[in-house]
């Protein structure tokens, strides 16, 4: 705002920008000034050789894919990883910038279905592929149990705060069967034992009992170590 930039390219240290990326960005920024409607515009992203990036919301929280195929202005509930997107500095200013209660984990989901709800829809910019690591693709190597602990305390916090109490009830259903998944296919069955924990939490205590929890949580900011661009505790 300072600099009076109307837009702000987000990236992360494990994005791999392609030489195309940066001069197709500001002919982005230059091409959608004037449809203020576009409160982003995001690539294609891709990690360990599997799209990932955008993605829509369905009905109780169903999140799926948007094909590839899909370009230019998307009317729906959607979302992008924060790497590689650009942002209109006026929606953000708008929606009053990122979640301090969704600090790391959902700050992308959050801040982008804040854009949707003041109508600033996300631009496909399907012309456009990268390549970024998203450590929960990879439980057996990338993910420490203490960063997927974080994890489920946010979607948890989300789910309270911005669900409906169909699509809460529906959270369950969801934990259950990843807890199921994950003692099937992961060595490390801490992590299955985590979602369970989070199963009964849902289960057992209340609502209000939950995000107290979560806000006291907050105060900790138990960001995990990083070592040579890995999770290490």
């Amino acid at each position: 705002e300072g600099e009076q930039c109307p837009w702000l390219l987000l990236l992360d240290q494990d994005t791999t920008v392609s030489a195309e990326f940066l001069p197709r960005m500001l002919e982005y920024s230059h091409q959608l000034q004037e449809q203020t409607e576009v409160g982003s515009v995001v690539p294609l992203i891709y990690s360990h050789g599997s799209l990932v990036s955008p993605r829509t919301h369905g009905r109780f929280n169903q999140i799926s894919l948007i094909p590839a195929t899909v370009s230019g202005i998307y009317r729906h509930k959607a979302f992008a990883v924060n790497s590689a997107t650009l942002i209109r500095v006026a929606a953000l200013r708008e929606i009053g910038g990122y979640s301090d209660d969704f600090w790391l984990d959902l700050s992308d989901v959050y801040v982008f279905q804040a854009l949707y709800r003041k109508r600033k829809y996300l631009y496909i910019a399907s012309d456009l592929t990268l390549q970024h690591s998203i450590t929960s693709m990879d439980f057996d190597k990338d993910m420490a149990p203490e960063r997927y602990r974080n994890f489920l305390a946010a979607e948890s916090a989300y789910v309270d705060l911005y669900s409906s109490a169909p699509e809460r009830a529906f959270h369950l259903i969801r934990l259950l069967a990843r807890t199921l998944r994950q003692r099937r296919r992961h060595r490390n069955r801490v992590f299955s034992q985590m979602s369970f924990e989070y199963l009964c939490r849902r289960l057992f205590d209340s609502r209000a009992k939950r995000i107290r929890s979560w806000r006291k949580q907050l105060l900790m900011r138990d960001i995990p170590a990083i070592q040579d661009g890995q999770t290490v505790g």
